[in-house]
């Protein structure tokens, strides 16, 4: 009991939580701010009009398995190490390839789908106009790229306040600025206009608060260096690198999207249905992700110095958000039927049935958390792209049976499945590569 009371005490006063509750105390604000909009999107526009958004982010997001890049997780990884060795202009090369790579993935995927989509969606789906919210959509690809510059610099020099400053910020303007679309205009229209102007403008004040912030931290480069190194350099190394990241990550994304990219090919009314029971369950979401993205941060720097502090990292994170988890799913869960019916109408009263499984899936996730940035810190991600692939090999077949014959019922057990799957072998993937006899990593797999 002694040591338990000492760990927990040395865990209170480490780094490393201080950050995580700040990244927290800024997600739960976020929570609130997405769940205001989502809420109100799903009741101005009933299930039909909101399954067609809904389709729409899932193209845009299915079309991003073609970026090859992930521009950003290889630049948090080399700025975060950077700014580790207090060594000024290191962080430099990094942030450039990003620059240049994000550019061009979001110039190159914004044509595709502006062009593609349309044709693509009346011949999968049957309707053409999905196809053009898509590609309007894909917009916000390239315009996006100042704004995720910013939270790459300030997440890998542990500026969490800041950093929660700007999201909030943004995803406050977000919320307003839907609101008076909405209020103008009850449509698809009027939330995918809100999320361009959005981006678009919070992009140019990201811009803005970079420069200041690189003037104030001396080791980041400026925008006018950053621009002569991204024209200059060669991103071989970076997009070698991204390859294997991009691959675990889009397998991931596409796993995701899934079941409502095949339920949308069987009953494209049902979409909504489980569009909404997933932004339910997905409401607190936002919380996992301010534990990762900090162990993102952190783990990299930790691995330079010892592997046993990552083992130690993700074995505690793992216990005590797992635990969490469990107990945030359950009130999800709980309140769903007050979202769902008095919140949202009773238009959505059939998405009541789907809880229980994405809350089997949402329990699940909880344990994975810091998996992923144990993965790319140890340059393990071929084993993660192995784990992924595997258990969407395994799953898929049933998941179209599951959908075939249940429906939107089918597509969330489908989706319960495959993340118990991935999660398991990612786990023991883990641990494996984690024992304390493990050598250093000497390949890529």
């Amino acid at each position: 009991m002694r040591r338990r009371l000492a760990d927990l005490r040395r865990s209170l006063a480490s780094p490393l939580l201080r950050d995580t509750l700040r990244l927290q105390a800024g997600q739960v604000l976020l929570v609130g701010i997405h769940a205001a909009r989502g809420l109100l999107a799903l009741r101005w526009l009933g299930p039909l009009a909101f399954g067609t958004y809904a389709l729409a982010q899932s193209i845009v997001t299915a079309a991003l398995l073609a970026d090859v890049t992930a521009a950003g997780r290889v630049a948090l990884i080399g700025a975060a190490q950077a700014l580790g060795k207090e060594r000024r202009g290191d962080a430099a090369a990094p942030l450039a390839d990003f620059l240049r790579l994000a550019t061009a993935t979001g110039i190159v995927l914004a044509g595709a789908l502006w062009f593609l989509a349309p044709s693509l969606t009346a011949l999968a789906y049957r309707q053409a106009g999905v196809g053009d919210w898509a590609g309007w959509l894909g917009v916000t690809l390239l315009t996006d790229v100042p704004f995720s510059l910013l939270v790459v610099a300030l997440q890998a020099a542990r500026r969490t306040t800041a950093l929660v400053v700007a999201e909030t910020l943004r995803a406050g303007a977000w919320l307003v600025v839907t609101v008076a679309a909405l209020l103008l205009s009850d449509s698809v229209a009027a939330l995918v206009g809100a999320q361009l102007v959005v981006s678009v403008f919070a992009s140019a004040g990201a811009a803005v608060a970079y420069a200041r912030f690189a003037r104030s931290e001396p080791r980041l480069p400026g925008w006018a260096e950053l621009l002569r190194q991204a024209a200059r350099r060669s991103s071989r190394p970076a997009l070698a690198t991204g390859a294997r990241i991009a691959v675990d990550k889009n397998l991931g994304n596409l796993a995701a999207q899934l079941p409502l990219l095949l339920l949308g090919a069987f009953d494209t009314a049902a979409v909504g249905q489980l569009a909404a029971a997933m932004r339910v369950m997905g409401l607190p979401g936002p919380l996992l992700t301010g534990v990762a993205r900090n162990l993102d941060a952190v783990l990299p720097a930790q691995a330079a110095a010892s592997r046993e502090q990552v083992r130690q990292t993700f074995l505690a994170s793992t216990r005590v958000v797992a635990l969490a988890w469990v107990l945030v799913t359950a009130v999800t869960a709980l309140l769903a039927p007050l979202v769902l019916v008095r919140l949202l109408g009773p238009a959505y009263a059939p998405a009541l049935a789907l809880i229980p499984a994405l809350a089997v899936g949402s329990v699940v996730l909880g344990g994975g958390v810091a998996m992923g940035a144990v993965f790319r810190t140890l340059d393990r991600v071929g084993r993660s792209i192995v784990c992924q692939a595997t258990a969407l090999a395994v799953t898929m077949p049933i998941g179209l049976l599951l959908i075939g014959r249940g429906g939107a019922a089918g597509a969330a057990w489908f989706h319960a499945l495959r993340v118990a799957v991935v999660t398991a072998l990612s786990l023991a993937a883990v641990v494996h590569l984690l024992r304390p006899s493990h050598g250093a990593p000497t390949d890529q797999a």
